[in-house]
């Protein structure tokens, strides 16, 4: 009996306990309140009964009393429906780096007094936000597969400061640190909050001329953010690139053979033709190399003519070196006279050519095997045999192949289907970072390119050759500008008119458009 007694008086004992606690507790509205220097902010206490006083404590004022009928001071108006309705709480007009703190209410509810807090955040704007390497490069480019780290810093900013890491337009997210927060006073006992954040990662050839960019995030800045970025430089070996096939190329033309390869610092370059090795700017035979193009970013375009293109050019094999300190890459190189067959086979149209020869020879078949069992037409005497039969089907066979062949013919454009009264475009199956061109049915001598926009134009002293193909000299091959078609650039470029000799132009440089930006650049 004493033990059910002294549980009874014990759960007592918690419930009241649990009501007086809920009869004291404040309910604030909002917990914590971010505001600028100068803005209003507002504060509201809840009580859920009658109150008798309400008196609100701000840092760096003086104690407020308050309610719906009277106000104590200017700038401090009381918020709330009432105090009938337990409500009370108090709107800051213009608050001041002072208030930064806690702001309490006491409210007088039935005898007693019971109070809640809400944090009053201030917010300082942050210094500018600052980007620091610790990895020293060489000569203030780095190497690729190195390991590169840096650090952001957003200084005295209140709350603080959210960074994020952006490697031109895309978000980084691997190899950063947990941001270290430490806390500061200025010369008011103000609380300052400084951020620092790390990253560490290898440096890869796609990271050249891009831009690492730390964002800090405030609320108190204008735009919402600051930016602090550099730019990363990389110094990196000739980068592979697979087999470049080049199609379209005319017999007893002057073909142009264009490739695009990605190196820092820039490549010396040399062809190597059936034994015969071309160095970059000289010529050797029918074969001229060029100075390599410097596209930026890294990208250079190397080009070599062919004078007088013959069958047996096109069975060559075509290799391109090119090195720097950093190492050597050779890029194999094909040409054809006859155009590229469709990525997608021989397209719709021979396809089903192929299907229905396929079943009028089966039906035929067909039609022979029935005659044959039931001795019908041909075979209603002794019949032809086996022999006869399987010389049918041999023919019908033999047949079928030479219309493969045709078809297959036809869709290339080989043998006799081949075309050489008017020039065709030319063609390059490779991936995207290997882009080259071919440039035919032009004489070498007084070769002139005007690119006009919306088109290019082959032409030369005396006429002008426009059959088909329009092929600008290597000078106006720009990766940025690619025609699906053929690989060169289709959209306006500015007139230029140089011979094809030597060395591309040096008064050529490939147009670039900044982008804008709102960030703010500190390096």
């Amino acid at each position: 009996m004493d033990t059910k007694m002294f549980a009874k008086s014990l759960i007592s004992v918690i419930m009241l306990t649990g009501a007086l606690t809920l009869a004291q507790r404040v309910d604030v509205t909002p917990q914590q309140v971010i505001a600028r220097v100068g803005e209003p902010a507002s504060i509201l206490c809840r009580a859920g009964r009658q109150i008798q006083y309400c008196r609100i404590v701000i840092p760096g004022e003086k104690v407020l009393n308050l309610a719906p009928n009277w106000t104590q001071r200017p700038g401090f108006p009381y918020n709330g429906e009432g105090l009938q309705a337990g409500q009370c709480g108090v709107t800051i007009e213009r608050v001041k780096t002072t208030n930064h703190g806690p702001v309490e209410c006491f409210l007088g509810v039935e005898g007693d007094e019971i109070s809640g807090v809400a944090d009053l955040v201030v917010a300082l704007e942050p210094q500018r936000p600052q980007l620091e390497i610790l990895t020293q490069g060489r000569n203030g480019a780095f190497e690729v597969d190195t390991e590169f780290q840096a650090k952001c810093i957003s200084h005295d900013g209140r709350p603080p400061a959210n960074l994020t890491w952006f490697l031109d337009d895309e978000n980084i997210f691997d190899g950063l640190t947990m941001p270290e927060v430490v806390e500061s006073h200025d010369r008011n006992n103000a609380t300052l909050y400084t951020v620092v954040q790390g990253i560490q990662r290898f440096i890869r050839v796609s990271d050249d001329r891009r831009n690492l960019i730390c964002r800090a995030n405030h609320f108190s800045y204008p735009q919402g953010y600051l930016d602090s970025r550099i730019q990363l430089l990389v110094r990196y070996r000739p980068q592979p690139l697979p087999l470049v096939k080049l199609y379209g190329l005319i017999l007893g033309s002057t073909g142009l053979v264009n490739v695009t390869i990605r190196a820092n610092p820039r490549p010396l370059t040399e062809w190597h033709v059936a034994g015969n090795t071309i160095q970059q700017g000289s010529r050797n035979g029918r074969y001229e190399a060029y100075e390599p193009q410097d596209l930026g970013r890294g990208e250079f375009n190397v080009a070599l003519s062919i004078a007088g293109l013959t069958l047996e050019d096109t069975t060559k094999e075509y290799l391109l070196r090119a090195s720097n300190e950093f190492g050597t890459t050779d890029y194999q190189v094909r040409i054809s006279s006859s155009e590229a067959a469709p990525a997608a086979g021989l397209g719709v149209g021979p396809i089903i050519g192929i299907v229905i020869a396929v079943l009028v020879i089966l039906i035929i078949i067909g039609l022979i095997v029935v005659a044959r069992a039931t001795g019908r037409w041909c075979f209603s005497a002794a019949g032809l045999g086996v022999g006869p039969i399987i010389g049918i089907v041999i023919a019908v066979l033999v047949i079928l192949i030479i219309i493969g062949l045709i078809v297959v013919a036809r869709a290339t454009g080989r043998w006799c289907f081949s075309d050489n009264s008017g020039a065709r475009p030319s063609e390059t199956e490779h991936e995207p970072e290997a882009r080259a061109s071919l440039l035919s049915r032009i004489k070498p001598s007084s070769l002139v390119a005007k690119v006009m926009p919306g088109r290019s134009t082959i032409s030369s002293d005396s006429s002008t050759v426009n059959e088909g193909i329009s092929t600008p000299p290597p000078n106006t091959l720009s990766p940025r500008m690619v025609n699906p078609s053929i690989g060169y650039p289709a959209t306006p470029s500015p007139a230029v008119s140089t011979p094809v000799s030597g060395h591309f132009p040096d008064h050529f440089q490939p147009q670039f458009i900044n982008r804008e930006s709102k960030s703010t650049d500190i390096f």
